[in-house]
């Protein structure tokens, strides 16, 4: 299986959408999508921003509305601990599996213990 990052799904919902469909065509296995601003910057360099949770929710439940193979797999992956902390990163990956996330993605986490919260409060797996 092969998992494949698009990014912040390449503008609107609607471009996530098409991405997604596009990767399920080629016969890839998931993607990840992202909640950074467009252009973003590497996961591990300061200075990163996020879209609003909203926004981030609209690109996330697009992209699984497009889903057609149920075993495709949609991450949500999250920038939003450096920027936000992590209590508000929790809140996010929380609405963004409630919007169709099948998995998530939780960048930057600062050691175990964090993992460890974002474990007990998600319910789906998460990609560490």
């Amino acid at each position: 299986p092969t998992i494949i990052d698009i990014d912040t799904g390449f503008g609107e919902p609607m471009a996530a959408a098409r991405t997604v469909r596009t990767m399920e065509e080629m016969g890839l296995s998931a993607c990840h999508i992202e909640d950074q601003v467009m252009p973003k910057r590497c996961g591990h360099l300061d200075g990163k921003e996020v879209v609003s949770a909203d926004a981030m929710v609209q690109r996330v439940k697009a992209a699984a509305d497009a889903k057609r193979d149920p075993n495709f797999i949609l991450i949500a992956r999250s920038d939003a601990r450096a920027v936000e902390g992590l209590d508000k990163a929790i809140d996010r990956m929380k609405a963004y599996v409630d919007a169709g996330a099948d998995m998530i993605f939780p960048e930057a986490m600062a050691n175990e213990k964090e993992f460890e919260a974002v474990r007990k409060a998600i319910r789906v797996p998460i990609l560490a």
